[in-house]
C-alpha cells in the first residue's frame, strides 16, 4: 500500500505590485489544495512545505510571496484482484474464494480495517437474478461477503457492501484467475466484485463506494468453503 498525502485546507497568496499611480494594485490569487494527492508518504507522517509564487506584471516588474502549508499523509486504501462471476450468476468460484480467503482474510485480521465489496455486472447481463429476483450487482457484493464471514470468520461489522450497476470504472484489475486471463465477452470482464481494505479512520474511499451498507441480518447460506 501506498500513503496519500493531502494538502491541509486552501492557501492563499497576496501580491503587491507597485503601480504608475498613486494607488496600488492588489492581486489575490487563491488555489484550493484539498483535492491535491500523490503517494511515497508513510501513514501518520506530517510535513511543512514552502510554496513561493512569483507574478510579473506588463512591465515587467514581480514580486515574490511564499506560504508554508502542511501536508498530512493520510492512511490508504488497498485494492485486491477482483472477483469475476459467470454470466448472470452469482456464485462465487473456488477462485475468488482463494483471493477473499487467502489474500482479503489474512490482510483484514487487524481489528483497524474494513472490507468493502462493491458489485457489478456488465451491460449484456440481466439486472436480476430470474425474472423478479435479487439484484445480480448487490447479490455478488453479499455473496461474496458470505463467504469472508463462513469461511473466513471476520466479523459481519468489518465487512461493508456497495453495487456500482454497469459501470466500467474502474477499469478491471489483473485477476489471479488462469481462465480469465483472456476473457472473450464483457460479462467474463465486468461481471465482477471490487475488493478493498480501507483503514476504519480513512478519508479516502474507493470512487463507486457511494452507498455503502453493512450486511444484512439474513446472510445468504453459508458456501462452500473450498478454494480448490
Amino acid at each position: 500500500m501506498h500513503g496519500i498525502t493531502k494538502l491541509s485546507n486552501s492557501a492563499a497568496l497576496i501580491f503587491v505590485l507597485a503601480a504608475p499611480s498613486l494607488a496600488q494594485a492588489q492581486q489575490k490569487s487563491t488555489f484550493d489544495t484539498s483535492t491535491l494527492k500523490y503517494q511515497g508518504c508513510a501513514p501518520g507522517q506530517s510535513k511543512t512545505v514552502t510554496a513561493t509564487v512569483t507574478v510579473t506584471d506588463q512591465n515587467g516588474r514581480s514580486a515574490s510571496r511564499s506560504t508554508k502549508i502542511t501536508v498530512n499523509c493520510e492512511p490508504p486504501y488497498e485494492r485486491f484482484p477482483d472477483l469475476i462471476f459467470a454470466k448472470n450468476d452469482a456464485q462465487v468460484n473456488a477462485c475468488s474464494k482463494g483471493i477473499l480467503m487467502d489474500q482479503v482474510a489474512a490482510a483484514a485480521a487487524s481489528a483497524g480495517y474494513t472490507v468493502i465489496l462493491i458489485g457489478h455486472r456488465a451491460e449484456e447481463e440481466s439486472a436480476t437474478i430470474g425474472n423478479f429476483g435479487p439484484q445480480l450487482d448487490q447479490t455478488r457484493a453479499l455473496n461474496a461477503a458470505a463467504v469472508l464471514v463462513s469461511c473466513a470468520r471476520l466479523k459481519p461489522s468489518a465487512i461493508r457492501i456497495d453495487s456500482a450497476g454497469t459501470a466500467k470504472k474502474p477499469v478491471p484489475t489483473s485477476v489471479s484467475c488462469p481462465e480469465f486471463i483472456a476473457p472473450n465477452t464483457d460479462a467474463d470482464w465486468y461481471g465482477r466484485v471490487e475488493v478493498y481494505l480501507v483503514p476504519k479512520d480513512g478519508k479516502y474511499l474507493p470512487e463507486n463506494a457511494k452507498h455503502l451498507a453493512s450486511l444484512p441480518p439474513d446472510m445468504p447460506p453459508a458456501p462452500g468453503c473450498s478454494a480448490r
